[in-house]
């Protein structure tokens, strides 16, 4: 399909599709689980990086199959030093 742009014009620009984030997973114990229908299997003692797809939500959410991976925790800063009084001249 041909478009007519005519100079000084801005060319159309196509929609990217969305894209899902990528999360941190793994089986539970006991449990099998495929990071899709019909794809590999997701391991029990190592934390792989998927898709968060509907497929995996669902793993998720409604049958629980797999854990996320914890987040890190990010230290608390120190608290700021008691300001130390000046010298008495």
């Amino acid at each position: 399909m041909l478009v007519k742009v005519q100079l000084g014009q801005p060319r159309p620009v196509k929609k990217k599709e969305p894209t899902m984030p990528f999360v941190s997973v793994r089986a539970k114990a006991g449990r099998i689980a495929y990071d899709s229908p019909h794809g590999d299997l997701i391991p029990q003692d190592a934390y792989v990086s998927v898709e968060m797809t509907p497929w995996i939500d669902r793993l998720l959410n409604h049958h629980g199959d797999i854990e996320l991976e914890p987040a890190p925790v990010k230290a608390k800063a120190a608290p700021a030093a008691a300001p130390t009084p000046a010298p008495a001249a």
